[in-house]
């Protein structure tokens, strides 16, 4: 986006809306798009060592226009989009018109320092090859807190015992 300007304001069921109008900016939408592949790429070992990726010549050529209205909680309540793909030799110019109406965004999130965000979106990233780690690491993080809570309880240890000796068992039995 480029070019982003205030449309003014409109009430709608009560509440103060936000306008704000923008031109869509091909060629840097080409570049984020190939930056993301390559990426994804790069993380799922699918990309040789120093090959590079090129942007899309129909994303560099699309232009178009658009506006989102935001509500007075930052959150958006309608976009509308008017894109032009131009036409190649295989396949002819593309023209869409797109409304999107946004709502029950539910309540507001408690705000999360900068540093978990980076460490959720990396753990929400790997959590599909890390997942039996991390139940483990839960599992076991939930055991230790049990056993500071009962320590010194006779059937806590007797659980705890035969959990471990089925586990220890129980693990290359399994495989």
């Amino acid at each position: 986006m480029r070019d982003v300007e205030p449309l003014g304001e409109i009430q709608q069921a009560g509440a103060t809306i936000f306008r704000y109008g923008f031109q869509l900016d091909g060629p840097a939408l080409a570049e984020y798009l190939r930056d993301r592949q390559q990426e994804a790429l790069i993380r799922a070992n699918k990309l040789p060592p120093g090959v590079q990726l090129s942007p899309s010549e129909q994303h560099r050529s699309m232009r178009g226009d658009g506006e989102v209205w935001i509500d007075a909680d930052g959150f958006p309540v309608r976009q509308i989009l008017n894109v032009y793909l131009p036409g190649s030799a295989e396949q002819g110019a593309t023209r869409a018109e797109m409304t999107i109406d946004f709502r029950d965004f539910g309540p507001h999130a408690v705000a999360v320092p900068f540093a978990w965000q980076e460490f959720l979106r990396n753990a929400g990233e790997t959590a599909g090859a890390a997942a039996p780690m991390s139940a483990g690491l839960v599992l076991g993080l939930l055991a230790f807190a049990a056993l500071l809570r009962w320590r010194g309880s006779r059937r806590f240890a007797g659980a705890l015992s035969i959990a471990l000796i089925i586990s220890i068992v129980g693990g290359p039995l399994g495989s």
